[in-house]
């Protein structure tokens, strides 16, 4: 991965020519009630991992670049042993970590843990992939979600099977995976990363005039009209207020706000 995520490519490349699957409708209305109410994220995410069938889960929650430097503001919690955790902490092996590195760089599910990606690896992480390899942490799909602030989650499922039978559960899953994460991410962001002074969710007029249509239904261009702005400076402002409420969506935005009486 650290030569810009072969695996990724490859996995993507196979399934070429393939319908998009959506999971069936009642592992996926379990999955969204696990992770939509966040106020026991941790524990869901360990119920979603059995429930289709991976051993461990990880989930990174941080900021981009935050991964490639010293923070207390990056946290990953998971379902590993603890003895490896601790180990983890210790060695500081977040900074290293390729399947975060590349999480940062892309949008993306992809899969990792193939030999040859190890290989291409430098030395250290390739150390680190080998001795989570021994604990049985050897192949996964990962989803980094991307907020508007710069926020990154990383969601990643881990199978204890061999490579074969861990590539046919991460194709499985993949969509599933990749329409639970924005909820995961909300409910992560929400519960590890500090709130906002009131202060600083103080609105424009226009931001609140363009959420406000938002919540009406009414797409950019449609604002635009009715404002007698561009689209262009629409979009601006709309992004200008996620930011502020710390939404991934305008549609989320305008609905925080609106619960936040800021309209």
């Amino acid at each position: 991965m650290a030569k810009g995520g072969e695996s990724f490519e490859a996995y993507r490349a196979s399934l070429a020519g393939q319908p998009f699957m959506f999971p069936d409708a009642e592992t996926f209305t379990h999955c969204v009630d696990l992770v939509r109410d966040g106020s026991d994220l941790i524990p869901c995410l360990g119920q979603l991992c059995r429930r289709i069938g991976f051993e461990f889960f990880s989930l990174l929650i941080g900021d981009v670049g935050a991964c490639d430097q010293t923070s207390d503001e990056k946290v990953v919690e998971s379902n590993y042993p603890e003895q490896w955790r601790s180990y983890y902490r210790e060695k500081q092996y977040i900074l290293i970590d390729p399947v975060a590195f590349y999480a940062q760089r892309s949008t993306e599910p992809f899969f990792w843990g193939r030999d040859e990606d190890i290989r291409n690896l430098n030395p250290d992480r390739r150390q680190l992939m080998n001795e989570s390899r021994e604990i049985g942490i050897a192949h996964g799909i990962s989803v980094p979600t991307h907020g508007p602030g710069g926020e990154l989650t990383v969601l990643s499922m881990i199978s204890g099977e061999g490579l074969n039978s861990s590539i046919q559960l991460a194709k499985r899953n993949r969509n599933l995976l990749w329409m639970i994460a924005p909820m995961v991410h909300a409910s992560a962001v929400n519960q590890y990363r500090p709130r906002r002074p009131e202060a600083e969710l103080m609105l424009t007029d226009t931001q609140r005039k363009c959420l406000r249509w938002t919540l009406h239904g009414k797409t950019s261009w449609e604002i635009s009209r009715i404002l007698s702005l561009s689209k262009a400076t629409v979009d601006y402002h709309l992004q200008r207020a996620m930011r502020k409420l710390e939404a991934v969506s305008k549609v989320q935005a305008a609905n925080e706000a609106f619960r936040k009486g800021l309209l």
